[in-house]
């Protein structure tokens, strides 16, 4: 494992993290995403979960690191979720209800390279800045010889160490989750997909057997409120309709000409007077 120099310790690996001018270095569903004067990257359209990313974070086996940022909801779903993601499992996962701070520590479990993400749940409206990804030492190993008995044992405890710490991080993170009231089915579901990533490697690490049975009976009783909330939350569908205005298809579906605000958003679209084509709607 490569040692951290002492110049890379607490440096923000991510471009353009406070937003001064501009989201440049930023990718993700941008079309939803405006630049804040005074420094922010504000959300201020989407009815569906959308994210604003930053790739190529490169994560090195056994170091560890620190995720933060600033959260400020001004309307809409209060829900922010944000990780460490690249097509297979994920580090780091936090949520947030409303305004705040969000902070995240994990333990690269392999040499790879990760996507920085935070994702807004439904239609939140607010912005956020001061977005930092950086090495830390915690509970790091100096270098031994790899051929001695003492170093097998010592890397058999770290990683029960290290096991038995994600298994903590995955407790708090289904804590939260079962705090969240969810909008749509497909809120829910983004969150246990992330949620279940997580677990599958805690069943395949060093953590105990008692850990793992305690981290499985939490994903269980999560998994009920989960099934509870699928009864209420509403879906995504899609329909087609000729031209009409938002407002006649909120009455049309829903008895109300203000929902066509809402379906108007929900298809990333301020004009409430002309849709058509295919539309998403809200099952009541």
């Amino acid at each position: 494992m490569s040692e951290l120099s002492p110049a890379s310790i607490g440096v923000n690996m991510l471009t353009n993290g406070t937003f001064d001018t501009d989201l440049s270095g930023w990718g993700g569903a941008l079309g939803n995403f405006a630049w804040r004067t005074g420094g922010g990257a504000e959300r201020v359209s989407g009815a569906s979960s959308s994210a604003i990313t930053q790739g190529g974070m490169s994560l090195v086996e056994g170091e560890w690191y620190q995720l933060d940022v600033d959260v400020f909801w001004s309307s809409g779903a209060d829900k922010v979720t944000f990780y460490m993601s690249a097509g297979g499992a994920n580090y780091g996962i936090a949520f947030r209800n409303g305004t705040g701070h969000l902070t995240a520590t994990f333990r690269a479990t392999a040499t790879t390279t990760k996507e920085y993400r935070v994702s807004f749940l439904d239609d939140f409206r607010g912005y956020i800045t001061n977005a930092s990804m950086k090495r830390i030492y915690k509970y790091g190993r100096p270098p031994f010889n790899s051929n001695t008995a003492g170093l097998i044992e010592r890397n058999k405890n770290q990683a029960i160490m290290d096991a038995s710490m994600n298994a903590m991080a995955l407790v708090y993170a289904y804590e939260a989750a079962a705090s969240i009231e969810y909008d749509t089915v497909e809120a829910i579901d983004e969150i246990a997909n992330q949620l279940d990533a997580q677990y599958q490697i805690i069943l395949t690490s060093a953590a105990s057997v008692n850990t793992k049975n305690k981290v499985t009976d939490m994903r269980l009783i999560v998994l009920d409120f989960f099934a509870e909330q699928r009864l209420t939350a509403s879906q995504i569908l899609d329909v087609h309709t000729v031209p009409t205005s938002a407002r006649l298809l909120g009455y049309q579906y829903y008895g109300n000409d203000e929902v066509g605000e809402s379906i108007a958003a929900l298809n990333n679209s301020t004009d409430v007077s002309f849709i058509d084509g295919e539309v998403k709607v809200l099952t009541a």
